[in-house]
């Protein structure tokens, strides 16, 4: 089998030569070689996540017209309209994850306009994570899985939320935490205007 596939490839070879000739086909091995290089490096730096922290805040943001935001610590909580949209936004596997991590002692926050999903967003505090990119306090507290409805986007949904989940969960020397991938600009500019500063850029989480 072996000495099957090393004729093949021998062959294949010599076909190639007589093609593109010996400094053509060196031309085309390097170039198929540095588009896989480039596509590894590309993965590679892109796959990882900027970390941001932000201390306490003394008061809220003002909320865009209209927001109001719910606190659910249990999914029985959670109305069944709102449960309804949250499966819409996220997908069928949405309950399952949800119920998962408040399980594991997380928050969800629902931004509500007129009755309607504007946003959502999951916290935890640090006394309920085992391991993160940077080291927490107990009463530290994570911000995640933040989304916005397409079309209440460019409004200040999510930093008000995040602001909002601050001022409510922690003590006056908590800090919130938060991390997105280095290419997500959105979700930087949104968590820079909640008050984050940038603390470290790490590889994610294993």
């Amino acid at each position: 089998m072996k000495a099957t596939v090393l004729v093949t490839t021998r062959t294949r070879i010599v076909e190639l030569r007589r093609k593109y000739g010996l400094w053509g086909l060196a031309c085309r091995a390097l170039a198929k070689l540095g588009v896989c290089l480039h596509s590894t490096w590309h993965r590679l730096a892109r796959n990882r996540n900027h970390v941001f922290v932000c201390d306490a805040p003394a008061d809220a943001a003002e909320a865009p017209d209209g927001l109001n935001i719910a606190r659910y610590a249990d999914l029985k909580e959670i109305p069944q309209q709102v449960l309804a949209e949250l499966v819409d936004s996220h997908g069928p596997q949405f309950v399952d994850n949800l119920r998962k991590e408040l399980a594991g002692q997380a928050v969800l926050w629902v931004g509500l306009i007129n009755g309607r999903i504007a946003g959502s967003l999951l916290t935890r505090l640090g006394c309920h994570i085992t391991r993160w990119f940077v080291p927490l306090r107990d009463h530290d507290l994570i911000i995640f899985a933040v989304g916005t409805v397409p079309e209440y986007r460019g409004r200040g949904i999510a930093p008000t939320m995040m602001r909002h989940t601050m001022v409510t969960e922690l003590e006056d020397d908590g800090r919130a935490f938060i991390d997105c991938k280095i290419w997500n600009k959105a979700s930087i500019r949104s968590i820079q205007k909640a008050g984050f500063r940038w603390i470290a850029t790490k590889k994610p989480i294993g």
